[in-house]
């Protein structure tokens, strides 16, 4: 490409830039109740939560993507809305951030990209559930755990899609069906911000306690995700089985008294190893 033919290419992506800038002006102002300019930043409220976006790191990044040492958008920050996650309150600086990206066209204009993460935000009822926006996920569930809160409807729903389970929000009680009949169950501790598991096998009535804690307990490796041990949890105790995860082998051992094959493949291990 020549010299000339660049330098127009160039002055056609900052015309392109000058539209989308006010096009994103428009948005903004047109939504006032919702996307707030506060010193540096720009807040979202959403359904779910209040979201801050550094835009002193945005236009770092717009003034020379050269030099920026980063990609994309930049972390958001996440606060519970009134107060009411784990904290009473957080400060802009102990926010939860959570890398969320919004895909978005090559050639698409940073601030139409800009506009589509305020929708995303603003629209986080939906979007908690959308597919690739597990950061988005994460990040609400580390603000509010599984206790009764604006998410609690949320995470009802998502369990029941995601995991075929259920979720009361009165109690913080999530059941996931495991494989081979097996029933589990999650209880939300809040004074202890943990989880008491509780395992339920074909043809028993009785729930059997595993762990008071899994957290302190040690029986995953994603002890801060918790949709990623329902993910396990899903699968087992086909997947305890499963030499490809690798977890504590905590909760296996105390599976081994009441289930055979796990026995069996402990006692498997420890002579290969």
């Amino acid at each position: 490409m020549a010299a000339s033919e660049f330098v127009k290419e160039w002055r056609a992506v900052a015309s392109s830039l000058h539209k989308g800038i006010d096009w994103l002006e428009g948005f903004i102002q047109e939504n006032q109740e919702f996307v707030i300019e506060k010193d540096d930043k720009l807040m979202v409220r959403g359904k779910l939560a209040i979201y801050s976006i550094d835009m002193a790191e945005v236009l770092s990044r717009i003034k020379n993507p050269l030099a920026s040492s980063g990609s994309g958008l930049p972390r958001i920050g996440i606060q519970p809305l009134s107060g009411r996650g784990k904290t009473e309150s957080v400060s802009l600086t102990d926010l939860v951030r959570s890398c969320i990206q919004v895909r978005n066209l090559d050639d698409e204009p940073s601030p139409d990209s800009l506009k589509s993460l305020l929708l995303f935000l603003m629209t986080d009822v939906d979007t908690f559930h959308a597919e690739g926006l597990q950061p988005l996920r994460d990040g609400l569930m580390t603000v509010y755990g599984l206790h009764k809160s604006p998410l609690s409807p949320q995470i009802s729903k998502f369990i029941a899609e995601e995991f075929g389970g259920t979720y009361d929000e009165a109690t913080a009680v999530a059941e996931i069906p495991g494989s081979a009949g097996w029933l589990w169950r999650l209880e939300y501790l809040t004074l202890v911000d943990d989880f008491r598991l509780s395992v339920r096998l074909p043809q028993r009535k009785n729930w059997k306690v595993l762990s008071e804690a899994v957290n302190e307990d040690d029986l995953f490796s994603w002890p801060s995700n918790i949709f990623e041990i329902m993910s396990y949890l899903r699968d087992a105790p086909k997947s305890i089985l499963d030499e490809d995860y690798y977890l504590p082998m905590t909760l296996p051992k105390l599976l081994a008294p009441s289930h055979k094959p796990i026995r069996l493949f402990l006692e498997e291990l420890e002579k290969r190893y």
